[in-house]
């Protein structure tokens, strides 16, 4: 935007990166980086460790889902602090891609990989699915 370049060095390959709200995510296979493109800090990122290979990145507003190799499923702050692991009876997090999850500030929506007329609703503060869903008439 201001005609400044900046080189962003890795000690590891990257493997997943994703640029959104003001935000830049990249995941090596250890360690995600997250850089605030609004503070042009880029000396230094939030890093923290993750335990695989990051396969999928849904960025928020104030949040970010991570989707794993080893099928964790995480929502983060965007100062790397972990919020919740969203789960209930039957999620395939394998089968979900970004455009079956959104993030608004405090709430998780998942279009309900077995049944496409299903969205599935989630308090992003403790992961916990609403006991309530919406279900359409027709594939979403």
């Amino acid at each position: 935007m201001h005609g400044i370049s900046e080189v962003l060095e890795f000690s590891n390959r990257v493997v997943n990166m994703s640029m959104s709200f003001g935000n830049i995510i990249v995941c090596t296979k250890n360690q995600c980086s997250v850089y605030n493109i609004m503070q042009q800090n880029w000396s230094s990122p939030f890093v923290f460790d993750v335990k695989d290979s990051v396969m999928m990145i849904v960025q928020g507003h104030k949040y970010f889902a991570m989707i794993d190799a080893s099928l964790n499923f995480n929502i983060y702050s965007y100062d790397g602090k972990l919020i919740s692991s969203p789960k209930y009876q039957g999620l395939r997090v394998e089968f979900l891609n970004k455009r079956h999850i959104s993030i608004s500030s405090d709430v998780l929506a998942i279009i309900d990989p077995t049944n496409s007329k299903i969205v599935r609703i989630f308090d992003i503060m403790s992961g916990k699915p609403s006991p309530n869903f919406i279900e359409h008439t027709t594939e979403i």
